[in-house]
């Protein structure tokens, strides 16, 4: 029986190991210079093991063929093969001009029953459904809509900042940005009225708290997907949190309130309830036809959404809204503090432009601050919050000026953070400085150069959102104090390599006084 045993467990392994590398001649096959894989992970055994994070490992390995003079590299995450693109004109091709053959993102890593649901994770028609009725959600009138709500957390920041934070004369810097962002989502995206900056045990908080959670057991789980999507999806193995599944239920309370007791707030959730009741998004301050109007999809008297995509859409704005916005605030702030020439040019704009709005935060008045748009666009070029950009190819596709033909199911990788970061179109590329995003320096540079929110139809939908909320924490804090480096202030950010978005690897602390001139 032990022999059986052995001989048993024995071909269970050679059975797996043959099954990893089965397409690991795919880019040899097609004449294609490709990264040599590893057994069992591909090229990404330096994440596991948390040698690296993701943006390094893949910006070292386009430094080498960039140099080789190649347009793109084959790869391999765990077996199946990637195609890393190193040629701007070919990244344009497969996020805008050919999109039609990339348009999934392929993102099947969980089997929840409707948190998979959201936009960011549909694909095909369903994908295409979705975005139609919530681009309206996301004008420029309904952010500014939304300003009252996330201006009222600007004040409780302020607050805090004022009792607590300024007696201690540091803070750590994530810790408090992550729970300003968590109030901003609660209230815009929930209908929420919470104070995570005072109490941390809030229970909106808590659930923020285990969306990105950086451990192996996680990583473990989306490799298991990625691998056996068969078996995950039999065994229901789901990457997301059982405590998220609470979402629904603060979800249908809030609507069934609103309902009852007629309240309107002008944030998300009122939108979704519009979409919900085939309601007219479009208002005059808008401008925009409504693209359900416009294309014919309108029904009315059918509802387009259900609770429970509702629920989902509210999800992932709260994971990409929360995570991204205070990872993008948290790098900003530690580059300000550390450049005091750019933290005080962006001060004097603050109090210039605040100055026209009766020294009140107004949503026109962030729209005049052009010098705070350098500095974000900066943050983001260092720190993009996804260090690549994925498409699926989904019909048998062959690169414009190349012979190489990829088939249906092939991802392509665009590398977000090595292009960020490539000496020849920005020098001196680990250097802070928000003039490289002025008019005049960056009128010539590749439109494809800069993809922080992706680009093309699946560009990021909250886009604005994201960068007023960004918008908002610099404006309250830099108002009113001034920021420089503390004793355990890092002199080089280091990335966490077990989480998918750009974020620090370490808790960091930053120095903060009150403004000799606001005292």
């Amino acid at each position: 029986m032990f022999v059986e045993f052995l001989v048993g467990l024995s071909a269970i392994l050679v059975s797996l190991y043959l099954y990893f590398i089965h397409n690991y001649d795919y880019w040899k096959k097609k004449v294609v210079i490709f990264i040599k894989p590893k057994f069992p992970l591909g090229n990404f055994h330096d994440q596991f093991f948390g040698k690296a994070d993701i943006g390094n490992i893949i910006e070292r390995d386009y430094t080498v063929y960039k140099k080789k003079g190649l347009k793109y590299v084959g790869s391999f995450s765990l077996r199946e093969p990637n195609l890393m693109l190193i040629d701007l004109d070919l990244c344009k091709h497969v996020l805008s001009k050919d999109f039609n053959h990339f348009v999934s993102r392929d993102f099947t890593v969980t089997t929840h029953e409707y948190l998979s649901k959201h936009l960011f994770a549909l694909d095909g028609q369903e994908w295409k459904d979705m975005r139609v009725k919530l681009t309206p959600t996301f004008t420029s009138g309904k952010m500014k809509n939304m300003f009252q709500l996330m201006g009222k957390c600007a004040d409780q920041l302020q607050d805090h900042i004022d009792r607590v934070i300024l007696h201690k004369g540091k803070f750590e810097v994530k810790d408090l940005i992550a729970r300003f962002t968590t109030d901003i989502i609660a209230t815009c995206a929930f209908g929420l009225e919470v104070n995570s900056i005072e109490n941390r045990d809030d229970e909106f908080y808590r659930l923020s708290q285990v969306i990105f959670v950086p451990t192996r057991s996680f990583f473990l789980k989306a490799i298991i997907h990625r691998a056996f999507p068969t078996i995950a999806k039999a065994i229901k193995l789901d990457i997301f949190h059982p405590r998220l599944s609470a979402l629904l239920r603060i979800m249908k309370s809030t609507i069934e309130y609103r309902r009852t007791n007629n309240v309107t707030r002008n944030d998300f959730i009122d939108l979704l309830m519009k979409v919900k009741e085939n309601k007219s998004l479009v208002d005059d301050e808008d401008q925009i036809v409504n693209e359900s109007d416009r294309s014919g999809c309108q029904n009315h008297g059918k509802e387009l959404l259900t609770l429970e995509e509702m629920t989902a859409q509210a999800f992932v704005f709260l994971a990409a809204g929360f995570e991204t916005a205070a990872s993008t605030t948290s790098f900003c702030l530690y580059e300000l503090a550390k450049s005091p020439t750019v933290q005080e040019r962006l001060r004097q704009e603050i109090d210039e432009v605040l100055a026209n709005y009766d020294n009140k935060i107004t949503y026109q008045a962030l729209q005049d601050m052009t010098y705070m748009d350098q500095v974000i666009n900066e943050t983001l070029r260092m720190y993009a919050s996804l260090p690549f950009l994925t498409r699926v190819c989904t019909e048998r596709y062959q690169f414009p000026g190349t012979d190489l033909v990829i088939e249906k199911g092939v991802r392509v990788n665009i590398p977000t953070y090595a292009i960020h970061h490539d000496p020849d179109i920005y020098p001196d590329p680990y250097k802070f400085d928000p003039d490289r995003f002025s008019e005049e320096n960056s009128k010539d540079r590749h439109h494809y150069a800069f993809l922080p929110f992706g680009e093309g139809p699946r560009i990021c939908i909250g886009m604005r959102f994201g960068k007023l909320q960004v918008k908002v924490g610099l404006a309250a804090i830099l108002s009113k104090y001034q920021l420089s480096p503390a004793p355990d202030t890092p002199s080089k950010m280091e990335l966490n390599p077990l989480i998918a978005v750009t974020t620090p690897k370490h808790p960091f602390s930053l120095r903060i006084t009150r403004r000799p001139d606001k005292l």
